[in-house]
């Protein structure tokens, strides 16, 4: 992937991989700074390759845990999570649909995670997450796993992800 090159989704091209920088990304998503964790993603069709990684200066992890900080594995589901509502979302604008813009993404369950080694700052997780409707348009399934640059196995997941109208989200 190519750190500067941009979101370029047509409809007649839905299927042809995306490749999106974090700017790119946080047209998709609504999550920004410090909540956003991921730096890149390439979509194709109902998958996705993602990058996340945080770095020693992000505000939680001095302590957790002080004087040795890791990454919190709930970071990692979080990232896979978001890496799914880039899918979501590219294909909903691929599409020709303004559907993002109307709802949201959210985890609405964590079937499984393995969390299999330790995530330090400044390491890249490399995801890899393959998505699958089980409601169209409503709700989906997601599996997948994070590797380290050094190919270790970090996390694997399958997460479920429903749609919701964001009005539905708006002062509860």
């Amino acid at each position: 992937m190519q750190h500067n090159q941009k979101m370029s989704l047509s409809p007649a091209r839905h299927h042809e991989p995306a490749t999106l920088d974090r700017h790119a990304i946080e047209q998709l998503i609504p999550h920004r700074a410090q909540a956003l964790f991921l730096n890149k993603a390439l979509v194709t069709g109902w998958s996705v390759e993602a990058i996340a990684c945080w770095t020693s200066a992000h505000p939680h992890l001095p302590g957790h845990f002080p004087g040795l900080s890791i990454v919190p594995g709930v970071f990692l589901v979080e990232a896979a999570a978001q890496a799914v509502g880039v899918v979501l979302a590219a294909r909903s604008l691929a599409l020709g649909s303004q559907v993002a813009a109307n709802q949201l993404a959210v985890l609405a369950a964590i079937k499984e995670c393995r969390l299999h080694n330790v995530v330090w700052p400044g390491d890249e997780v490399h995801l890899k997450i393959d998505v699958e409707p089980i409601v169209a348009g409503k709700y989906y399934s997601a599996m997948g796993s994070g590797y380290g640059d050094d190919g270790k196995k970090l996390i694997t997941v399958n997460l479920n992800i429903a749609i919701v109208p964001r009005d539905q989200l708006v002062g509860q």
